[in-house]
């Protein structure tokens, strides 16, 4: 068997998540590829953050567009792992991309926002994943439907997965009617019936977030495809125990 293991937001539960740090040491680990998030800056910058409020992860309050991407590449960003060595700031989607350019494949999720917005979100996520290389291995994710239709409209090369709990089959079909490639299923909620669904509709499986021996055992017995995990040093040493063989990196 063979399965593509995703460093959930770099390797969230190991490292800052979403900063250059964390993506490294999911390189570092030798896994498939990563897991992201992007929002815009106020200068109109695709950013590599979860949320769209800053005190979570960072030294700073209030609203991730509200400050430039220089600004936000200027604060402290790993506030879950204060001991670290070195500052750690939120970094742009292109530093990501030229930080660890090899990886097989990358989940990039389009986070929820106005609607207004996400034409440009897409538009620069295109632009930004041929400017450096990773079309073909770029997969637009999102909870909304809206912003994988925009990406299908603006920017049609690039794969899309439909992110859901896929309880049932709504979500199957939700992933069908916007032509995705992927489902993109949480590990706690989809059922039986929407894995056959999707199985049978011909969408490749994707399932979020595993963390424990049973999430790696209940991806595998889908079966899935991929999965991401916060804690990939552990996902890893799960896998190969069991003889999974992981895709690697490009340049591995």
């Amino acid at each position: 068997m063979t399965i593509h293991l995703l460093g959930h937001r770099g390797a969230a539960g190991e490292a800052p998540e979403n900063t250059l740090a964390g993506f490294t040491l999911a390189r570092n680990l030798g896994v498939t590829g990563i897991e992201l998030d992007v929002h815009l800056s106020a200068d109109g910058v695709l950013v590599v953050i979860h949320d769209d409020t800053l005190e979570r992860t960072t030294n700073a309050r209030g609203p991730v567009s509200a400050l430039t991407s220089a600004e936000l590449q200027a604060l402290e960003a790993r506030a879950a792992f204060p001991q670290g060595p070195e500052r750690v700031g939120v970094p742009t989607l292109g530093q990501v991309l030229e930080a660890v350019p090899d990886f097989a494949l990358y989940h990039l999720e389009i986070k929820r926002d106005a609607t207004t917005r996400y034409e440009t979100v897409c538009r620069q996520l295109a632009t930004t994943a041929a400017e450096y290389g990773v079309t073909e291995r770029a997969l637009a994710i999102s909870f909304d439907p809206q912003a994988l239709a925009i990406m299908r409209e603006v920017a049609p090369e690039i794969r899309r997965g439909f992110l859901g709990g896929y309880a049932n089959q709504s979500d199957v079909e939700t992933a069908v009617s916007l032509d995705c490639e992927w489902a993109c299923m949480s590990v706690h909620t989809a059922s039986g019936e929407s894995l056959a669904a999707a199985q049978d509709r011909g969408l490749r499986l994707s399932m979020w977030t595993c963390n424990t021996s049973a999430d790696f055992e209940a991806a595998l017995t889908a079966p899935a495809e991929a999965f991401c995990s916060d804690v990939p040093t552990q996902a890893l040493a799960y896998l190969r125990q069991r003889g999974v063989t992981i895709v690697p990196p490009l340049a591995s």
